[in-house]
C-alpha cells in the first residue's frame, strides 16, 4: 500500500506541470480503477494527497 501512496504522491507533483499532467491523470485512473474506495481510504495521509490532486484535477 505504500507504493501506491508514493506514487500518488509523484501525480500530484506531475499533475501541476503542463508537460505531465496528461500522464498523472492517466495513472490516477489507473489507480482508482485497481484500487477500491476502501483501500484508498485507509491510507495515511490520503486526505491531503487528494486535496493536492483536486485542485489541479
Amino acid at each position: 500500500m505504500n507504493e501506491y501512496r508514493l506514487l500518488l504522491e509523484y501525480v500530484r507533483e506531475w499533475n501541476t506541470k503542463p508537460k505531465l499532467c496528461h500522464i498523472a491523470q492517466f495513472v490516477l485512473f489507473q489507480v482508482f480503477s485497481i484500487l477500491s474506495p476502501t483501500e484508498i481510504v485507509e491510507m495515511k495521509g490520503i486526505g491531503e494527497l487528494l486535496e493536492g490532486l483536486i485542485l489541479y484535477s
